[in-house]
């Protein structure tokens, strides 16, 4: 079965770090950061690799008490927090999509600077939550449940 990951970075601004993807399905459309599981891998390992492949913030789990893991980010301390697995069912891979929240002592600003969108991803903006582009799989979705605490259905 097929498993990812999708990364919501919450910032004091509000503004999310969405990527435009470079590859299909969905090429061409913004997403949240993230990806497939490998083989093996623990679904916050999976985070860890994404974040770095995908817009370069390199993090480092300090502590970790499932679902809550604390983070550092190039010196900004966070945390790392499981949210909610979703039926990957807009996905033409199927499978499931296990969202984290990166919550980051940090605004756009600051952490813009430390950003390297990757070879996945043709560009990398940011977005105010209320004004989101059209998005990949069901990541609209998935922001406004997060957003308004909303339990999926």
């Amino acid at each position: 079965m097929s498993m990812s990951v999708d990364v919501i970075l919450e910032l004091k601004d509000g503004r999310l770090p969405l990527i435009r993807r470079g590859h299909e399905p969905f090429k061409g459309y913004w997403a949240l950061p993230g990806g497939r599981v490998k083989r093996g891998e623990l679904l916050e390992q999976a985070v860890v690799r994404e974040i770095g492949e995908e817009i370069g913030l390199q993090i480092i789990i300090k502590e970790s008490n499932h679902p809550i893991h604390i983070v550092d980010v190039s010196g900004i301390p966070g945390q790392l927090r499981q949210i909610y697995t979703y039926n990957a069912i807009r996905d033409p891979r199927g499978g499931f999509t296990t969202l984290y929240a990166l919550q980051l002592d940090a605004d756009s600003h600051q952490i813009a600077q430390l950003l390297r969108w990757g070879s996945d991803a043709s560009d990398g903006m940011f977005f105010d939550r209320q004004e989101l582009p059209e998005l990949a799989f069901s990541h609209r979705e998935i922001i406004n449940d997060y957003i308004t605490g909303a339990n999926p259905k």
